[in-house]
């Protein structure tokens, strides 16, 4: 199933950048021009960090926590227009996805806690094209033809400085030249494409207070479409964007370890592995020297079909970590295929 895309393959920058506005929203228009394939984020900025006499915290993804989310959409204009939101993620997992379909970590330089100036940046790219789900012609298949939308937006949800820092005493973290810049890797010319598969990412978060256990449930994963895999990411610390951890997809109750389970309908298993057995898999299916911890991604054989599934539930054994905040995401990416006749 599938095609391959025709026209002239371009890799161009954007001569605009997406500012930086602390706890509020940018909006980006995109170019309707073309057909994408992928759209790639260099995030940059400086982190000063002056008079303090005891050194903050920094947070583990510290620039990638300062956008709360990305939301790309698009809105059809043509009969059989790829037309919906295509992502709404932080930019951790999409540092996180970035680094284990390339099979090697972004471009990233980090801030530190130190009484100076830190020149900061994060790379991490959204993939139009459905990745690792089949073959070259059906990854093609997916990109997003702009040229049937009437509009096409970046929305970039920021946080604050305390997404990167927090803490210390007696001084202050400021942050200036905030910017994103944006490449698109594309398709000029060519026949329009119509009524054509489209990926989709989506995320669900869960406060864990008072859901340690084994066998908890965690419900209303998108059915309707295919869904090649999802990822889960925990987190412990002052906020629902703490650390990553690898404490809270575990139990002393299973010698085996912790389980993940994926059941449609309230029945059918589609996996039942351990959440230490599963980043084994990951790290020698994405053929990574070391897996980020508190990450850990289903990659579902040859994808769930999930068109006429009830339901979708991700049931997990959890173990609480008390006096912090613990917070289960889930990603959900879908491939969304055309109802139409």
């Amino acid at each position: 199933m599938g095609y391959r895309v025709q026209g002239n393959y371009i890799d161009r920058v954007y001569n605009t950048v997406a500012a930086f506005s602390a706890n509020a929203a940018t909006v980006f228009a995109l170019n309707i021009t073309s057909i994408v394939a992928e759209l790639q984020f260099r995030l940059t900025g400086t982190l000063t960090n002056a008079g303090y006499s005891a050194a903050p915290t920094k947070r583990v993804e510290s620039i990638e926590n300062l956008l709360a989310q990305l939301r790309i959409v698009g809105n059809g204009k043509v009969t059989g227009a790829q037309s919906d939101s295509f992502v709404a993620s932080d930019a951790a997992y999409l540092a996180y996805k970035t680094r284990i379909m390339e099979s090697t970590a972004p471009t990233r330089v980090d801030v530190g806690t130190t009484n100076a100036a830190y020149n900061f940046v994060s790379t991490f790219k959204h993939y139009f094209g459905a990745k690792r789900s089949g073959n070259a012609s059906f990854y093609q298949s997916c990109f997003l033809d702009s040229r049937n939308l009437s509009a096409f937006t970046a929305n970039f949800q920021w946080r604050d400085v305390t997404a990167m820092v927090e803490g210390g005493t007696g001084g202050t973290s400021t942050l200036s030249n905030v910017q994103c810049t944006i490449l698109s890797r594309e398709y000029q010319g060519g026949p329009p494409t119509t009524r054509a598969p489209y990926v989709k990412i989506s995320q669900r978060q869960f406060d864990l207070t008072n859901l340690a256990g084994l066998s908890v449930p965690f419900k209303n994963a998108p059915v309707g479409n295919y869904m090649p895999r999802q990822t889960f990411k925990t987190m412990v610390g002052d906020t629902n964007f703490a650390d990553p951890s690898d404490a809270v997809i575990a139990t002393t109750q299973r010698p085996e370890g912790a389980h993940i389970v994926t059941k449609q309908n309230g029945n059918y298993e589609w996996m039942n592995t351990t959440y230490l057995h599963q980043r084994d898999v990951d790290k020698t299916l994405y053929n990574l020297e070391t897996l980020p911890t508190g990450y850990c991604t289903l990659e579902y054989p040859g994808g769930l079909n999930l068109a006429k599934a009830i339901s979708l539930d991700n049931i997990l054994d959890i173990t609480f970590t008390n006096s912090n905040t613990n917070t289960l995401q889930i990603t959900d990416e879908e491939v969304v295929f055309s109802k139409a006749a």
